[in-house]
C-alpha cells in the first residue's frame, strides 16, 4: 500500500539506507501520484533531493580475487566489483572473505556526495591459526529485534559548507527499541511507550540491515504492552509460555536487547535478579541496562519469556541499577 511505501521509506531514511529509501519513496511518488497529500509530497520530493544529493560512493578493493564482500552486513557481491557502491552518508563496515584466507575487515566513514576507496587485505590462514572469538546466539536472542520508530519529520533550511548556498533538507525524528518476535506469523511483542505516536515503524532481525514495515495491533490501555504485526516471517521466534512462570525473590534472569548503537546488528544480554512485585502490577529486577532495551524480552534460566523490559532508572536523577518489567500476564 502506499501508507507501507512512505513508512517504510521514512524509515530506511532514518536509518542512512539511502539506496533502500530512494527506491520506496519514489515509488511511493510514482505510484501514488494525485492522492498524495500536499505535505507529504513536499516532504518526499525533499528527500529525494537530499538523497541524490548526499548519496556517497564507495569504492572497494579486495587483494584477491572472488571473495565475498559484505557491507554494512549485507552482501554486494564478489571481488573485483565492477563499480563502487552506493550508500549514505556516515560510517560504514565492509567485510570480506575467502576460503583458506583469514577474513578481512575495513571501516570507513563517507561524506555526503563523496567518493571514497578502501582496501581489505586478505592474508592466507596459517595452518593451526587461532579463529576469531564469536558469540553464540540464545534462542531468544535469534527472536529478538530492533524497533525504529518515526514520529513525524520536518524541513529545514540549512546552508552547504561547501556551496555557502541555503538548502531543504529533511530531518527526521527517530527512536528505537527492542521487541521480541513471538510467531512465526510476524507477531512481535515490545513496550507500548516505544511505538505510540509513530507515524512509522520498521523491524530489523538479528544480523539483517534490512527494515520491515509493522503495524500496531494491540496496545493495551493500561500496561506498557504493544503487539505488532511485521510484514515478514521471521527465522526465530519464542512463543509466549502456556502458563506464567513462577518468579521468585533473587531468581537469575536476563535480558535480550539493542542498547545505544542504532547501527548494531546483533542483541546484547545483559543478566539480573528478581527484586520484588511493585504495586502496581510490574516486577522490579536489581539490574542497569542502557536505552534502547525498552521492549526488550525478559527470560528465566529455562529460556522461558516472562516479561518486557518498560522502564530503567535514570541516573541523572540518581537511580542506578533498577528496571521495571511487565510481566508475562499482561501480554
Amino acid at each position: 500500500s502506499l501508507r507501507t511505501l512512505y513508512s517504510i521509506g521514512l524509515c530506511q531514511f532514518a536509518l542512512v539506507d539511502y539506496p533502500g529509501a530512494l527506491d520506496s519513496i519514489e515509488r511511493y511518488l510514482r505510484e501514488g501520484g494525485r492522492r498524495v497529500p500536499a505535505d507529504l509530497r513536499r516532504r518526499a520530493r525533499a528527500m529525494v533531493q537530499q538523497m541524490r544529493r548526499d548519496m556517497a560512493h564507495l569504492a572497494i578493493v579486495v587483494s584477491e580475487e572472488g571473495a565475498a564482500i559484505r557491507v554494512d552486513g549485507e552482501p554486494v557481491g564478489t571481488s573485483p566489483l565492477a563499480e563502487a557502491v552506493d550508500l549514505g552518508p556516515g560510517p560504514h563496515v565492509v567485510e570480506a572473505s575467502l576460503e583458506g584466507f583469514v577474513a578481512g575487515r575495513a571501516e570507513v566513514t563517507l561524506e555526503p556526495g563523496g567518493r571514497q576507496e578502501v582496501t581489505v587485505t586478505l592474508e592466507a590462514s596459517a595452518p593451526g591459526a587461532a579463529a576469531r572469538p564469536t558469540v553464540e546466539l540464545r534462542p531468544i536472542d535469534r527472536a529478538t529485534v530492533r524497533l525504529i520508530t518515526v514520529r513525524g519529520a520536518r524541513i529545514e533550511s540549512r546552508v552547504g559548507p561547501r556551496t555557502g548556498r541555503a538548502r531543504e533538507i529533511v530531518v527526521p525524528d527517530v527512536a528505537h527499541g527492542s521487541g521480541v518476535a513471538v510467531s512465526a506469523e510476524g507477531m512481535v511483542v515490545t513496550a507500548r511507550h516505544v511505538i505510540e505516536g509513530a507515524d512509522a515503524i520498521a523491524v530489523l532481525f538479528p544480523g539483517e540491515s534490512a527494515a520491515y514495515p509493522a503495524r500496531v495491533t494491540v496496545q493495551h490501555p493500561e500496561r506498557d504492552v504493544a503487539v505488532l504485526r511485521v510484514a515478514h516471517a521471521p527465522r526465530y521466534f519464542v512463543p509466549l509460555p502456556a502458563e506464567v512462570p513462577r518468579l521468585v525473590a533473587s531468581q537469575r534472569v536476563s535480558v535480550s536487547g539493542y542498547p545505544l548503537d542504532v547501527a548494531e546488528r546483533h542483541p546484547a544480554a545483559t543478566s539480573g535478579e528478581i527484586a520484588r512485585a511493585l504495586g502496581d502490577g510490574r516486577i522490579q529486577l536489581s539490574m542497569s541496562l542502557n536505552p534502547g532495551n525498552s521492549g526488550g524480552p525478559v527470560i528465566d534460566n529455562e529460556g522461558q519469556i516472562i516479561g518486557i523490559v518498560s522502564q530503567r532508572g535514570d541516573p541523572s536523577q540518581g537511580v542506578m541499577g533498577m528496571v521495571m518489567i511487565e510481566p508475562i500476564s499482561a501480554v
